[in-house]
C-alpha cells in the first residue's frame, strides 16, 4: 500500500515537474529566437537608412529618396508617393 503511494505521488509530481520544465525549455528557445530575429530586422532597418541617406548624399533626386524614406517608415511596406 504504502509503495503504491510512493509511486504515485513520484507520478503525479514528476509529470507536473515534467511539463514545467518543457515549457520552460521552450519559452527560452523561443525568446532567443525572438531576439535573433529583432535583430536581424534591426540590422535591416539600418541597412537601408543607410542606403537612403548615402542616396540623398550622392545626388539622388528628392523624390526618390522620399519614396526609399516612406518605405523605412512603414516597415517595408510601400506607400504611394504621387
Amino acid at each position: 500500500m504504502l509503495l503504491y503511494l510512493i509511486v504515485g505521488a513520484v507520478l503525479i509530481f514528476g509529470c507536473s515537474l515534467g511539463v514545467v520544465v518543457g515549457y520552460m525549455w521552450r519559452d527560452r528557445i523561443s525568446r532567443a529566437r525572438r531576439t535573433r530575429y529583432l535583430a536581424e530586422r534591426n540590422r535591416d532597418d539600418t541597412q537601408k537608412a543607410g542606403y537612403a541617406s548615402r542616396a540623398i548624399a550622392s545626388g539622388v533626386d528628392r523624390q526618390t529618396a522620399d519614396v526609399v524614406g516612406a518605405k523605412l517608415e512603414d516597415g517595408g511596406q510601400t506607400k504611394n508617393a504621387l
